[in-house]
């Protein structure tokens, strides 16, 4: 092992003394450098925190997108998981709204977040969801759902396209058509075809799993989107 006092002593003792104290100036020059960069390296580690929750809204507000982005964009300054928790007054009527600049600029948000190695996005839904809902709940890294609940693929409404892209990348078209067939199913269906991670009745033990593995899952899924980072073009021409 290098004893670096040692080194710093010996070097000190073949100095001049004008030479000496110039050297003794640039090593506490050096340790207060060290020391600024080690105490400013343990503030990030403590201000950062292992999860943020967001609760997402009813689309159906005007300022849906927008107030979910500026939510989503405070957490993933701080946060290493950020869960989003799908309401549980959410139906599936009237959840179709017209894919805005703010919309499409949260699915983007929300798709680039690993990509981007900033933190991963936990979607929980416990209950009935379709239309944009739907689309937020899937632009996130991970879907967890409860066994029961509903989840309806249609191929009406402005988000069905974006809907339809991102279950033929994962599934694969035979799968995705199978599903846009069908009424609403059930959460254990998607957990079985492997488009939710997991299924549970209560996320906490989800969300604990997710936290413990952030770390790693963040670098998987920055390493599987490198070479297909999604884009706002992307996006817009799936909702145009």
């Amino acid at each position: 092992m290098i004893d670096l006092k040692a080194m710093r002593a010996g070097h000190a003792s073949r100095m001049s003394a004008q030479h000496r104290d110039a050297f003794d100036a640039k090593m506490a020059s050096l340790d207060a450098e060290r020391l600024a960069y080690d105490q400013e390296a343990a503030q990030r580690r403590k201000a950062r925190i292992d999860r943020a929750d967001v609760a997402v809204g009813s689309p159906d507000d005007p300022m849906f997108a927008a107030d979910l982005i500026a939510a989503v964009t405070r957490a993933a300054a701080t946060a290493r998981v950020i869960v989003l928790q799908f309401p549980d007054h959410a139906e599936l009527r009237d959840l179709n709204p017209a894919a805005t600049p703010a919309m499409i600029d949260l699915l983007v948000v929300l798709a680039n977040l690993a990509a981007e190695q900033r933190c991963l996005t936990l979607a929980c839904v416990s209950a009935p969801i379709g239309g944009a809902l739907l689309e937020v709940a899937l632009r996130c890294d991970i879907l967890a759902v409860a066994p029961d609940v509903d989840v309806a693929f249609s191929h009406a409404g402005p988000h069905a396209a974006g809907i339809y892209a991102i279950l033929a990348e994962r599934l694969g078209f035979m799968a995705c058509e199978q599903l846009f067939r069908h009424g609403p199913v059930k959460g254990t269906a998607l957990f079985q075809q492997g488009l939710a991670l997991y299924c549970a009745d209560s996320f906490d033990g989800v969300v604990d799993q997710v936290v413990k593995k952030a770390s790693t899952m963040i670098a998987l899924f920055a390493a599987s989107r490198l070479s297909f980072a999604v884009s706002r073009d992307v996006v817009a021409t799936l909702h145009s």
